[in-house]
């Protein structure tokens, strides 16, 4: 490889404070100049990518078309949209006549890395499984193994780099790679797969480099006809040095310019930085404004809150969305390394997903995305420190909805492909987010605060309560905002109407701070929803751009923060308490601990139930039962060690039974339902004391 000197250097006054060099780099990236093609960031501007990509605002015609969809590329017979502007929903692909006749519509659980051929006939992309390549021509498909690095053809081909293997596959045929591969192009009918350090070629031997980064790394590369073009990228303490290079022959390259960016944690006075709890439970800023000391951020989406854009298709949002505008800055949470620069469905969906830890193994990390690509001045395998800036929100198409998508993710490989785990609700740990606005209640029914659904659907009237109940609640949150989200956590309890400080109950019933596989439509994800909301025709919850209702299914809960089977056979159960009058009360907290709290009167209304003989009966006995004193007699036939517990599992009472007739003096504690377990050491008694009110 030969490198010809024929390029400037550009450079940006290192006195300017640092919103300075972002305007600058902002323009320099929109219009850059002339004789190069890269812009600020070190990226180019794929001139087969802008042909394909077209904007409803410089293309008003398409607007008489009735294209349907957010994304409009343009195809060698026509058009085609994307319609997806939602974190992992199902993208909807459809395939239009240059009229705008619909001709082929296919629903894609995921389109990473959208790739067109040089022509434009094909396209293909990864579906979080395999990379689909589909021909909008005849409008047939064809199913590939492979990761979401490869690139496709004039011939319906597909070149891939297999990280499992460290290989690239093309026309059948796999070559040993000796570094990492982030991206694959193709000239001239023939892949080349961009690496670390070299640009490759598949060789008479093998791969053989055509391109070695003189300092730094390979950042990017584009083909433009016949010319390859090539960025590096070489790291600096307080800076990066982009510096382009240019071949029409794949021999000799020509130097071009050199661009200069500044990193924000050396323009910028570091904050202090709270230390973490836990391994997991690190504290940290606010992406969009990180060196605020307090900011009163707007949210749009909690974490873990039901999303459903497309009918049938709900899930738990795998984040949060932090409300900004267009081309504001994202900075990186921690120091970490580039494991993913990807997109789930077209431009708007860039992200970014930098790991804590440099390892192959599993590691946490942050994500960031809705960033604009061409502004992201990272790849795959760079190193980043806290508080740079990552890249520039996009535009969102949604009004007054532009945000980071910002979640806490766990993965592992030396690349991450978008199937990650979320951890737990981030806002919980931003420690410069300030906010005072308490969740509200809203009617679940008509008439009622609450409703009460049995088991198999039917509602009852709140003033006569039988048997097992599910108690919904329906809340919602404004975090700085004026978009409904939801909270993070939920408790209720129970005390009679005569003595309301009593609590028969008080227990958490939902914290929205679980693990979560919705990145790869695993079954938790499902669980988590029809655990935590109701989705029948009276109560039913729903989140999208147009609707935001929670019907939360409170007593879906053993008492802790983790989402499991158990938890659906959770009930209010009505008959272990007595006939009456009680006071039930929901309380949802919001991530920085805004709270409130409604309730209402309900009655149990049990009908007497005859009593029973078990195999058992004649080993234990209790009367009277319910007891209006607090004195129950029990006989036994046999020595048997007793406890009596409560409702929420204290011990108040222990003692022997020693074979004949004994009484348990309960005359001291509060009126409820008490539980008497008893045994010989070999089997368990269980009997339900019931302690009238006095």
């Amino acid at each position: 490889m030969q490198i010809r000197m024929t390029g400037r250097k550009s450079s940006l006054l290192a006195t300017h404070c640092f919103a300075l060099f972002s305007a600058l780099l902002l323009a320099s990236g929109v219009a850059h100049g002339q004789g190069t093609r890269m812009n600020a960031y070190g990226h180019f501007k794929d001139a087969r990518s802008q042909q394909q990509a077209l904007s409803r605002a410089t293309h008003p015609a398409l607007d008489s078309l009735n294209l349907i969809g957010q994304s409009v590329f343009r195809t060698t017979n026509g058009y085609m949209t994307l319609d997806g502007l939602y974190e992992n929903a199902p993208v909807e692909m459809r395939i239009y006549s240059p009229a705008g006749e619909l001709r082929y519509q296919k629903q894609y659980r995921q389109m990473v890395n959208l790739q067109f051929s040089p022509s434009g006939r094909y396209i293909g992309f990864h579906d979080m499984e395999r990379i689909q390549v589909f021909n909008t021509v005849c409008l047939n498909s064809k199913t590939v193994e492979g990761g979401n690095v490869f690139a496709v053809d004039n011939g319906f081909n597909v070149a891939a780099y297999d990280e499992a293997t460290e290989s690239v596959e093309w026309m059948g045929t796999r070559h040993a790679a000796s570094e990492p591969i982030y991206k694959i192009l193709i000239r001239e009918g023939q892949p080349l797969f961009v690496g670390y350090k070299n640009v490759w070629q598949i060789g008479v031997q093998g791969l053989e480099a055509i391109f070695t980064a003189p300092g730094g790394r390979v950042f990017d590369a584009m083909v433009d006809s016949l010319a390859l073009h090539v960025s590096t990228k070489v790291e600096q303490p307080c800076q990066f040095l982009f510096t382009e290079f240019s071949s029409a022959d794949l021999r000799q390259f020509d130097k071009g310019a050199t661009e200069t960016y500044p990193l924000a944690h050396c323009q910028q006075a570091m904050p202090p930085m709270p230390e973490a709890k836990t391994a997991t439970d690190e504290l940290i800023r606010n992406p969009l404004h990180f060196y605020h000391n307090s900011y009163a951020q707007p949210i749009g989406n909690s974490y873990n809150e039901i999303q459903e854009y497309t009918q049938g298709s709900p899930y738990p949002h795998p984040g949060v969305d932090l409300l900004g505008i267009a081309q504001d800055s994202v900075y990186s949470v921690h120091s970490g390394w580039v494991k993913a620069v990807l997109t789930i469905s077209g431009d708007f969906h860039w992200r970014v997903a930098i790991a804590n830890d440099n390892t192959a193994g599993r590691s946490q990390g942050y994500l960031y995305a809705h960033v604009e690509k061409a502004t992201i001045p990272y790849a795959v395998g760079d190193p980043v420190n806290l508080g740079d800036v990552i890249g520039y929100l996009v535009d969102w198409p949604v009004a007054g909805f532009t945000h980071c998508h910002f979640a806490r993710v766990s993965d592992q490989g030396q690349t991450w492909t978008g199937n990650w785990w979320t951890l737990d609700n981030p806002l919980k740990f931003i420690t410069n987010i300030t906010d005072n606005m308490a969740p509200a209640f809203e009617y679940a029914t008509t008439n009622d605060l609450f409703a009460f659904r049995q088991p198999g659907g039917a509602y009852l009237d709140p003033s006569s309560l039988t048997g097992n109940v599910r108690v919904i609640a329906r809340f919602y949150d404004r975090i700085n905002s004026t978009w409904h989200v939801d909270v993070d956590k939920v408790r209720y309890s129970l005390s009679p109407l005569s003595n309301p400080s009593q609590m028969l109950i008080d227990t958490l019933s939902m914290e929205f701070n679980h693990w979560s596989d919705s990145y790869f439509s695993g079954p938790y994800a499902l669980e988590i929803v029809n655990t935590l909301y109701s989705r029948d025709f009276v109560c039913y919850s729903q989140g999208n751009y147009d609707f935001r209702d929670f019907f939360h299914i409170v007593t879906n809960s053993d008492g802790n923060d983790t989402i499991t089977s158990n938890d659906a056979n959770q009930f209010l159960v009505t008959t272990d308490f007595p006939n009456g009058d009680y006071i039930f009360r929901v309380t949802a907290i919001d991530p920085f601990g805004m709270q409130a709290t409604d309730s209402m009167v309900i009655t149990f209304a049990n009908p007497p139930v005859a009593v029973s003989v078990h195999e058992d009966a004649y080993e234990i006995s209790v009367y009277p039962n319910p007891s209006g004193d607090g004195r129950f007699n029990v006989r036994s036939e046999r020595p048997l060690r007793y406890e009596v517990v409560d409702v929420l599992g204290k011990t108040v009472l222990t003692g022997k039974l020693s074979g004949n007739e004994a009484v348990l003096d309960l005359a001291a504690a509060s009126a409820g339902i008490y539980w008497l377990r008893a045994t010989d050491g070999k089997r368990t008694f269980d009997r339900k004391l019931v302690l009238e009110a006095r």
